[in-house]
This record gives C-alpha cells, structure tokens and sequence, in this order.
C-alpha cells in the first residue's frame, strides 16, 4: 500500500490530505495536514474544525504543547477513522485512537492558533505505516509492508 504525499514546490512542506470521521457528527471532515516527524503529537487545528461546527470544548483536555513560546490545549477526539487516496485512487481507511484538537491560545499579543494541523510520529507508529521521501525526484508517500 502506497499513499502519495504533496511536496510543495519549495520542496519544505510534506502534506496529506484526508476524510476524518468521529463522533460526534461521523461527516467525513476533509483536512490538510503537514506531516511533521518532529512532532510527536497527531493534531488538527481549531480552525480546520470550526469550519464544519466541531467545537473543540465539547471534547476533553488531554495535555498540552508549546508552539511558537505559546501553551496550546489538546482536545482528545478518541477513536477516529482516517480515508487517504492510495497510488490506486482507492480510499485506504486508518483507525487512529490519538487525535487531538489543538485549541487556540490567548496570549497578551492576542489570540495564537496552531496554524496547521500536523500528522506527527505518533500517526506513523499507531499505524505502522514507514514515510518515503526523495525529494530530488519529487516522490513522497506512507507505505506499509
């Protein structure tokens, strides 16, 4: 199994894009994550969310991260499933128990967002999934063996 990534043309963001479903709506949500191996948390920003009328506060605190010198609240989801287009054009369904919902933080400057929802290393081992990226050639993709 192959699921293609998106290198941006500068060649310094990996994305993926995918059909989140959890309750409790169950509507698949699409979102747009940058996958990011030095985070060790899955998360989807409170702007992604608010977009489809999923308010984060209906969702329990699980702990928190720093972000840009900012204390960021994490909302755990709970079980979720997760559609990517594989190299076939076929949906491949991941269950993923760890998502979270990054709440935006109120800080004397203002009101910080996390500014994008981020696949982290936590998604890849849940998931067993390796990460490829050439990027001289242009090629990204999750496998699986």
């Amino acid at each position: 199994m192959k699921i293609p990534l998106l290198l941006s043309p500068k060649k310094n963001v990996l994305e993926a894009y995918c059909n989140i479903r959890f309750s409790p709506k169950n509507i698949p949500l699409p979102i747009r994550f940058i996958v990011d191996t030095g985070s060790s948390e899955t998360f989807i920003d409170e702007i992604d969310v608010m977009r489809y009328r999923v308010f984060t506060k209906t969702f329990p605190v699980s702990n928190s991260i720093l972000i840009g010198g900012n204390k960021i609240s994490l909302h755990k989801i709970g079980k979720t499933v997760m559609a990517f287009k594989n190299d076939s054009g076929a949906m491949e369904q991941i269950e993923f128990n760890d998502l979270k919902i990054a709440e935006s933080a109120r800080s004397r400057q203002g009101t910080m967002n996390a500014g994008a929802s981020i696949l982290g290393m936590n998604f890849l081992n849940e998931s067993a999934l390796h990460l490829f990226l050439d990027p001289t050639n242009n090629v990204a993709y999750f496998g699986k063996n």
